[in-house]
């Protein structure tokens, strides 16, 4: 299921709900000063102690600064806070997410 959030200056963010409680979100357009202040709310609706684990894909993402870096990585850190013990740093464990596909 797709659920289409705000658009904001040329950011797009559409969010699904995978199975095992994980939550991808999929931005598209530019990731910067004008943007991040909404889409850290945005990202923040999509966090709860039952759906701690997000999956944020920047593959259409054209251009990311600083603030939305900073976006990025408030957004892991409240996660964390959220899910005492998610996977290793460089990813989540195998099966963590079931039923998603590679990313490509």
């Amino acid at each position: 299921m797709d659920n289409p959030a705000a658009h904001d200056r040329g950011l797009s963010l559409t969010s699904r709900a995978e199975h095992g409680g994980c939550t991808v979100a999929v931005l598209s357009g530019e990731l910067d000063i004008t943007s991040a202040p909404a889409l850290r709310e945005q990202f923040l609706g999509l966090l709860s102690p039952a759906a701690s684990r997000l999956i944020i894909d920047l593959s259409a993402a054209g251009y990311t600064d600083a603030s939305g870096v900073a976006v990025l990585v408030g957004t892991a850190r409240r996660a964390r806070l959220l899910d005492p013990a998610p996977g290793p740093a460089a990813g989540l464990p195998a099966g963590a997410c079931p039923g998603l596909g590679a990313m490509s």
